[in-house]
């Protein structure tokens, strides 16, 4: 995916830390540098809620091994190895879960030919066949990893969200190993031949593919990946969007989402609206966007927007513009928590989690330990073959940090990093004005700005300028057609927004790029857009590249018979403003893929 993303210029990737007072380790002899990070904490009030379920989550920013010299085989063998090694340091943070990035297995350097692609991808059972992988009597190249990952996490005990790079033989006959006997069944995943033997290269059809395994190495949840980006080499996920769906052991039930996937409404916000879900997963490898699509600001607003939790695990390579993961509570309005960082490398993010069980949404607990029995009488029977593998580090943990502590530990880049590269959206489309000064003896002026449907934006504010060095800010309104992939992808957007300027040009605007953070004396009282569709996604984002802290806005959505209004509120001002966003989608308008 990422080696096609840079054959267009102006491409767009829809790509609790742990800390005490010594500095996070990283793993030894897994291609990652140690560096110091930080994460950052967006302070918010927390909501009371009855019958409510708290569990720890994960997530990584993993800076990948991408040595390919010793074959696709052993690229995945060695980045699933650090890959556990994270996860037994969450495990040992009592995380219940853990997120892994797109490309986390396979590197950036996906590959583009038939051989190097199959290589490195995995065979992935069917979730209703309630396999365990680690228990594979028949082992080889495309299943190696999948066992090593099952075992992984049946040995910690703890849920594991990986994407990899899924194979299937179109016409496949499928041995399966049940609790009632092995069966046969035509035209399913080539279960345990080697495909390139037993299948015809003309059957092999690769998919992204999201793979959950529980808390005892199950298979529970298989996603593939439905919105493409520039992945010409794997077919589009064709499942329902319930597909995306399982739940928990410990009572959550979550949907799936990888990448570009959160631009739209299928699977995530499908399964939110349909079965009123509260927590959500994405897998991506994010490029950053200026002013309106960095990962933070998008991971905070959809969370916010939709009204659930988001555990969302970004691939780190900065010079690429893709870092940032984090832990979003929108659903309660508690402090989100994030790394952003193009210093940091590959950075752990644990944190608890406070959600409420779903109605209607059975668990699959039963199910999966009714299958744990079976496999365990093989075990017993010592039919497996299978040689238990120890998980072993000599990390040295920290103590899970609080809030505060995590507050205290931050600091604020004067500048932006060399090594960080962005992307920025043509914002000459959009239909804009400059803010005009104010008068130091008046208050509370009021701006309004329209583009097409009769969508229009309002400004409240203040703007008593004392010197010319502070930069500029422009109004924003914009509904239509946006392109991403140098025009190979066009979505229906609404934008109201309030973004930075060098000077008074648009295309100065949001080029922070070697720019020091500039004070400003704009202050703002309110922006409120009039949207057709809901959910409408609020951000405030700042030019020291953070959040800002939402317990000095409010967000809110009026909603009327013909059109929602979403309105953000200020009580201080916003010293350092980059971006101050409302930003919706119309999917109903998108051209047909």
């Amino acid at each position: 995916m990422v080696q096609a993303v840079f054959a267009y210029l102006s491409v767009f990737v829809v790509g609790f830390l742990c800390i005490s007072s010594q500095n996070i380790n990283h793993i030894p002899n897994g291609g990652v540098n140690s560096t110091d990070s930080y994460a950052t904490k967006d302070e918010e009030q927390p909501a009371t809620e009855k019958d409510t379920i708290e569990y720890i989550a994960a997530v990584l920013d993993y800076e990948a091994n991408e040595d390919t010299s010793q074959g696709g085989q052993a690229l995945l063998q060695e980045n699933a190895r650090i890959l556990l090694e994270y996860a037994w340091q969450a495990q040992r943070q009592g995380a219940n879960i853990i997120v892994f990035p797109e490309n986390g297995l396979t590197s950036s350097n996906t590959g583009t030919t038939f051989e190097t692609i199959l290589s490195r991808s995995q065979i992935v059972p069917e979730v209703v066949d309630e396999v365990i992988p680690c228990y594979y009597t028949d082992v080889n190249n495309a299943s190696k990893v999948m066992q090593k990952l099952s075992c992984g996490a049946k040995e910690l005990g703890m849920y594991l969200v990986v994407q990899l790079t899924e194979q299937q033989c179109a016409n496949a006959t499928v041995k399966i190993e049940t609790e009632s006997g092995v069966s046969y069944k035509q035209g399913g995943i080539l279960a345990s031949a080697q495909p390139s033997e037993d299948c015809p290269e003309s059957d092999i059809l690769f998919f992204n593919t999201q793979v959950v395994f529980s808390d005892i190495g199950m298979v529970v949840a298989k996603y593939r990946k439905k919105h493409l980006y520039v992945e010409d080499y794997f077919y589009k996920g064709e499942q329902p969007d319930e597909e995306a769906m399982f739940t928990t052991s410990f009572g959550v039930t979550f949907t799936l989402q990888i990448c570009f996937d959160i631009m739209y409404s299928d699977p995530a916000v499908n399964n939110i609206e349909k079965y009123g879900l509260h927590d959500a997963i994405l897998s991506t490898h994010w490029i950053d966007e200026l002013p309106f699509l960095t990962a933070p600001q998008l991971w905070k607003a959809w969370s916010e927007g939709n009204k659930v939790n988001l555990l969302a695990s970004n691939y780190f390579k900065p010079s690429q513009g893709a870092i940032g993961s984090g832990i979003f509570r929108g659903y309660t309005s508690e402090p989100a928590t994030y790394v952003y960082n193009a210093s940091s490398g590959t950075t752990l993010v644990v944190g608890k989690v406070t959600t409420s069980p779903v109605a209607n949404v059975s668990s699959e607990t039963t199910k999966s330990r009714r299958a744990q029995n079976f496999y365990q009488s093989l075990i017993d029977r010592n039919e497996t073959g299978i040689q238990r593998e120890i998980l072993t580090t000599d990390k040295t943990l920290c103590e899970l940090s609080n809030d505060s502590n995590i507050l205290s530990r931050q600091t604020a880049p004067l500048h932006i990093a060399e090594n960080h590269t962005f992307l920025h959206e043509d914002l000459r489309r959009y239909n804009h004005s400059l803010i005009e000064w104010t008068s130091t003896n008046t208050s509370n002026w009021t701006k309004s700005l329209c583009h097409e449907d009769g969508f229009c934006c309002t400004l409240e504010y203040d703007y008593p300028r004392n010197s010319s060095e502070e930069g500029f800010f422009m109004l924003f309104a914009y509904s239509g057609l946006i392109e991403k992939g140098g025009g190979i992808y066009s979505m229906y957007s609404k934008t109201c927004a309030v973004v930075f300027c060098l000077n008074t040009t648009v295309t100065s605007c949001a080029r922070i790029e070697g720019e020091p953070v500039r004070y400003s004396t704009l202050k703002i009282y309110e922006l409120r857009g009039n949207f057709s569709k809901n959910p409408i996604y609020p951000s405030v984002f700042m030019q020291n590249l953070k959040l800002y802290n939402s317990q000095n806005w409010v967000f809110n959505v009026e909603e009327h018979p013909d059109f929602f209004t979403g309105v953000l509120q200020f009580k201080e001002t916003v010293q350092s403003l980059l971006s101050l966003t409302l930003f919706s989608r119309w999917y109903e308008r998108d051209p047909q893929e």
